[in-house]
């Protein structure tokens, strides 16, 4: 594992783990065992259990007792569950959206998508390095997020950005394996034309088949990722 280390000791075990649960070098289930966590990042006891603790709250990470730390399995099911709540939240919110959004927004949501589909012009002929591809699928959770702020609910951001929270690892993963598409920008774009042109109908449509990409190609890559399908149970 190769970081730089910031300010403190946990954030950089945190960080340094996290990468490599998400890059794949730690396998589903797979044990993490203080002392060697210890010896490859040059850390102390004290905290990489912080670190690993706060990652168990990401739910990467699960702590059995008298066991210690593994990675948290994956699982379709529940990739799909995420994605079925995340369009739900979202197609609650789509009437409020089109309603409320101010010029202001729309302006936040197109220079977001220029920035989506800047990076996949950088990428398109190699592999994005997985900073890049944290930076875009920031930018995605920021999109679908702004959205979300623009219906002017309450509770339905918070929601919603907590349900993006959890099936982080999920985007992140099939992000690497994947790499930043062009189709995905482009239905992007193509929703932040349809609140434009205030096309509930349309714009309900395409996250419809949006999130049923999402799953499809998630199911196609698992085996390539892992070797063998993930769980779907």
């Amino acid at each position: 594992m190769s970081h730089n280390i910031p300010k403190t000791k946990s954030l950089y075990a945190y960080e340094a783990i996290k990468d490599s649960i998400l890059l794949g070098e730690y396998q589903p289930d797979e044990r993490l065992v203080l002392k060697d966590l210890s010896k490859s990042l040059s850390l102390s006891a004290i905290p990489l259990r912080e670190s690993l603790n706060n990652l168990e709250k990401d739910g990467l990470v699960i702590q059995t007792p008298h066991q210690g730390f593994r990675v948290a399995p994956l699982s379709v099911n529940e990739f799909e569950e995420l994605l079925a709540i995340r369009l739900s939240l979202e197609i609650t919110a789509l009437p409020h959206i089109i309603k409320n959004i101010t010029y202001k927004q729309i302006h936040h949501l197109t220079s977001l998508t220029e920035e989506m589909y800047s990076y996949w012009e950088k990428t398109k002929d190699s592999p994005a390095s997985f900073a890049i591809q944290k930076e875009f699928m920031t930018m995605n959770k920021e999109l679908h997020i702004g959205m979300a702020s623009a219906s002017q609910l309450t509770h339905l951001p918070g929601m919603l950005t907590r349900v993006f929270d959890l099936s982080h690892r999920y985007m992140n993963i099939m992000e690497h394996i994947v790499g930043i598409g062009e189709v995905d920008v482009r239905e992007h774009v193509e929703m932040v034309s349809l609140i434009k042109d205030k096309n509930e109908e349309k714009l309900k449509k395409l996250l419809e088949s949006h999130y049923q990409r999402v799953i499809t190609e998630f199911k196609k890559t698992s085996a390539k990722f892992f070797g063998k399908d993930i769980t779907t149970h």
